[in-house]
């Protein structure tokens, strides 16, 4: 019964994302004129159709529901980063992560969890490691601490905690080391 209900439930998405599409090309046949134009354009609806692609499981539809300087943004690349390391396609992941704009100002969790999730579905995990510990240093993220001693051999966690006992006491930022 649950098969039935989810293939009527992607059924129904499929119409409706056939409809999308329909609607969206027949305002641009009929467009004449910039008003016009501007009302089919506005009639074009990508979240529905990234929404659509999502609730489909089509990340390759998700993605193109995006414009390549929005892929660019470290919260979209995240997003897409997620959906395909779900989809088991980590190099694609990592791809999109490393395509987000250098200048980008603000870097969000989510990026740095993304980055983290590939790195190590790739088997890159020197590379998270050293990751992990960045974002200690700079935040004094204990989860980041402690997903990184979680990954070290016995024994060797001791010597990191001293190690990153005295780097909160020596930060700049006495609040953050007293919170740490």
């Amino acid at each position: 019964l649950d098969e039935v209900a989810a293939a009527q439930s992607l059924a129904s998405l499929e119409t409706l994302r056939e409809r999308i599409e329909v609607e969206s090309d027949l305002a641009r046949i009929q467009a004449a004129g910039d008003a016009a134009a501007r009302a089919a354009k506005e009639f074009e609806d990508p979240t529905a159709l990234r929404e659509i692609a999502d609730a489909r499981g089509d990340v390759d539809a998700f993605v193109a529901g995006y414009e390549a300087t929005a892929r660019a943004t470290p919260a979209i690349a995240s997003d897409i980063a997620v959906r395909l390391l779900d989809a088991g396609r980590a190099g694609e992941a990592m791809a999109a992560l490393e395509a987000v704009d250098a200048k980008a100002r603000y870097i969000p969790r989510e990026y740095v969890d993304a980055r983290l999730a590939a790195l190590e579905a790739l088997g890159r995990t020197g590379e998270a490691q050293a990751l992990r510990w960045a974002q200690f240093e700079n935040a004094l993220s204990i989860p980041d601490l402690r997903a990184y001693l979680g990954r070290l051999p016995d024994f060797e966690d001791v010597e990191v905690e001293e190690r990153a006992l005295d780097h909160a006491l020596d930060t700049a930022k006495p609040a953050d080391a007293l919170a740490f």
